[in-house]
């Protein structure tokens, strides 16, 4: 699970703020002067008050002593946007970068609070805006090591949508590319605030940029149905569609499928996202995931687009074989909609030449506990086989599995299955110990009887004249009765 925009989103009270509101429901006033200094700034007492407190206590050598938590007066004066005192304590040498226990400087105060004017003021004092470079002196802190413990000041006005701090901030040196533990600048930043994507963007960030999990901007945002606007802009600034991501191995597109965005989508196949994966990898396509979701659109448009239906994988089979083996809400539809866009009924998963999935009907019954009849029909109707003998002596063969077919809850399926089969193997039938006996009854009354000529004239249409919609249209157009064209298609 991805817990970056959590964590990045996430903002614990800064020591100032806690301060503040600490000394605003003090009871008891302390009678130490900084104490009683920053108290009096909180309370937003005159300049002029303020000057003179400091000359009665001789605190001219002490400014920039610790008061709580590594706070002092300057970061209560940006706390509370007190301009003149700011200045006062600056002209009185208090120093701009002076840091509380958090590694916050009054700049990052002024910065998450959007006090460009602030900002301003203490650089023109020699405060630093970047601490990502370590200057001689610095004491190194994180991974990778950084000039404080803070964030940096562009990422608390990102943070806290004050974009004109931001902007000001990049405009002055602000590293648009600063790396944290989770990710680059760009990576920690929500993919629904357009505005900072942009200004990062527009300022050098790498708009390709990794975080922790090895996802890109572009793959962050596609994981979001909401940021179409940032899948945009990315894409304008050159974001690589095709990248994937390292620990799982899925591209901006398999994002977007899963997210079930159908415009994010279309937005990346026209900007040449690829559909197709080499088969040797053990991850699925993206089509593979809008049959998962049972996404119809998205589905349609994948095809539409060039995906391969029946592209086969040696660990789930083909899409057919997905949509038949997941517990899939609208599982009819996505059956429905792969069959007549010309998926194989028949497809075989093999593996240095030798199968190592059952065919789609075969893993259904295998992981189905109540398989649906009006779904065997249409698998039947267009062109799937059924050879009641074991697959080592038929690549079709599914008598293996049809044991778990309930003959009390199913019998219609069990019924349909043994009239449509090519085969039986009755050594195996009658050796089975997982076949019950009313499932041996049932496959012997069949397999003892010759076949009719009717059922050889259609197992022997269905044998030349293939399967999928070309199967269906051919029937169809036979020179023959309705009713036997129902026969053959196992309509009736």
């Amino acid at each position: 699970m991805d817990f970056s925009g959590l964590i990045a989103s996430y903002r614990p009270p800064s020591a100032v703020e806690e301060d503040v509101l600490e000394s605003l429901h003090r009871q008891r006033r302390s009678k130490q002067p900084l104490r009683q200094l920053a108290d009096h700034i909180i309370y937003r007492k005159p300049t002029e008050f303020i000057k003179e407190f400091i000359e009665e206590e001789d605190l001219f050598g002490c400014l920039d002593e610790p008061i709580k938590k590594g706070l002092r007066l300057l970061h209560y004066a940006a706390y509370q946007d007190e301009m003149e005192i700011l200045l006062l304590l600056l002209d009185y040498d208090a120093n701009p970068d002076v840091m509380d226990e958090m590694g916050y400087t009054p700049v990052h105060i002024c910065a998450e609070k959007g006090y460009n004017h602030l900002i301003q003021i203490l650089m023109s004092y020699g405060a630093r805006i970047r601490f990502t470079e370590l200057n001689p002196g610095d004491q190194s802190y994180g991974h990778p090591p950084r000039a404080t413990l803070a964030d940096e000041p562009l990422r608390l006005a990102i943070r806290n949508c004050e974009h004109e701090t931001a902007r000001f901030l990049l405009e002055h040196g602000a590293n648009p590319s600063a790396l944290y533990y989770l990710g680059y600048e760009i990576n920690m930043v929500n993919s629904l605030d357009y505005e900072s994507i942009e200004l990062l963007l527009l300022y050098g960030a790498d708009v390709n940029a990794r975080d922790l999990q090895g996802l890109t901007p572009l793959m962050k945002a596609c994981r979001n149905s909401q940021a179409i606007e940032a899948v945009h802009l990315l894409i304008s600034y050159g974001a690589d569609v095709n990248a994937m991501s390292i620990e799982d191995e899925k591209s901006s597109l398999h994002y977007a499928v899963l997210t079930g965005n159908l415009e994010i989508v279309q937005i990346l196949i026209c900007n040449e996202a690829r559909i197709n994966f080499p088969l040797e990898r053990t991850r699925p396509p993206p089509l593979y995931y809008a049959v998962l979701r049972g996404n119809v659109e998205i589905l349609e448009f994948l095809l539409d687009s060039g995906a391969d239906i029946n592209a086969v994988s040696t660990v789930v089979g083909s899409a057919l074989h997905l949509a038949l083996t997941e517990k899939i809400s609208n599982q009819l539809e996505i059956v429905h909609t792969l069959l007549r866009r010309g998926a194989n009924p028949n497809a075989i998963t093999l593996d240095d030449g030798r199968p190592v999935l059952k065919p789609p009907i075969g893993e259904y019954l295998q992981n189905c506990e109540h398989p649906r009849l009006d779904i065997v029909k249409l698998l039947l109707r267009y062109g799937a086989r059924i050879v009641l003998e074991i697959q080592k002596n038929h690549n079709f063969g599914i008598l293996k599995v049809v044991h778990r077919i309930h003959l009390g809850l199913n019998p219609e399926v069990m019924t349909l299955l043994v009239e449509a089969s090519e085969a039986f193997n009755l050594p195996f039938i009658e050796q089975s110990r997982q076949l019950s006996v009313d499932h041996k009854d049932l496959l012997f009354k069949k397999a003892l009887q010759p076949f009719s000529l009717q059922h050889i004239a259609r197992l022997q249409l269905r044998r030349n004249l293939g399967w999928g919609p070309i199967f269906l249209d051919t029937v169809q157009n036979l020179e023959i009765p309705k009713c036997l064209k129902s026969y053959v298609l196992f309509e009736e």
